[in-house]
């Protein structure tokens, strides 16, 4: 029975790192990048810059230890501009984009998330309702720093379990907009694999742009309504991600991403 508890506790901790952990990986082409401290209106850089490569600031963050494929990101001319090019094949892979701890009050921290992207090609096989199919070819997530005693018993001890693991603090709660073609918009659930990723739908259809405006206040109070208290701030915003995953599935995922700002 204990190593039933044991395999059971390793497991958990396993999925936790699984969607949330990742580490500037050193195969990355940029450097790693400090956070960037809050100036002017748009708190965080683009990715998109004249080189082949998405800006320094920006990290390539993996899975510990990982060995299946890396989605590639690259920047490319498409229609006239310059964008962010995400092509995932059976792989795994994140962008991640810092933000400076100590955001001042909480009227102050970042609250608007705004970005553009596009789908061309979405694993088939994907279903976000259960951990075989939890693959998505574009999502834009938002890392949080939510208190750890705010967080239910057994998510707090996963957590910190990981957290050892993974030899870096990784956030408390995470709110990723995704596209996904089955599911309607407006969608909102957890991932498949911990509570601490909530997922809302924004798109489905494919080769068209979409531009997104988002109150990640109001957002994150939906999303994480039964852990949500009257009256409470947005928790601050510690990274802005970009990621693109097919390995559940095995499938195949291009998107294109041509603006992304975070704002007060």
């Amino acid at each position: 029975m204990l190593g039933r508890r044991v395999a059971a506790r390793c497991l958990a901790v396993g999925l936790v790192l699984s969607v949330l952990g990742g580490c500037a990986s050193t195969e990355s082409a940029a450097p790693a990048a400090a956070a960037l401290p809050l100036s002017g209106s748009s708190i965080i850089v683009s990715p998109i810059g004249e080189a082949a490569d998405p800006h320094p600031s920006w990290q390539l963050a993996l899975l510990p230890r990982q060995t299946k494929p890396i989605t590639k990101f690259s920047v490319v001319e498409l229609e006239g501009r310059r964008v962010l090019r995400v092509a995932a094949s059976r792989s795994y892979g994140k962008l991640l984009h810092p933000v400076a701890a100590g955001q001042g009050a909480a009227g102050m921290r970042p609250r608007y998330l705004n970005w553009e992207w596009r789908v061309d090609q979405s694993p088939q096989a994907a279903d976000l309702r259960q951990r075989s199919g939890d693959d998505v070819a574009l999502r834009v997530c938002a890392f949080f720093d939510w208190p750890h005693e705010r967080l239910p018993m057994v998510d707090r001890s996963r957590l910190l379990a990981a957290e050892v693991i993974a030899g870096q603090d990784l956030p408390t709660a995470a709110l990723c907009y995704v596209w996904d073609a089955k599911l309607p918009r407006g969608t909102v659930m957890p991932n498949a694999f911990t509570r601490r990723l909530r997922m809302i739908v924004v798109d489905g259809d494919a080769g068209e742009w979409h531009e997104h405006k988002r109150d990640l206040y109001t957002d994150f109070r939906a999303a994480f309504a039964d852990e949500w208290r009257e009256g409470d701030p947005l928790p601050p915003v510690s990274a802005v991600v970009i990621g693109s995953d097919t390995d559940n599935t095995a499938g195949e995922g291009l998107g294109f991403v041509r603006a992304i700002s975070l704002r007060r």
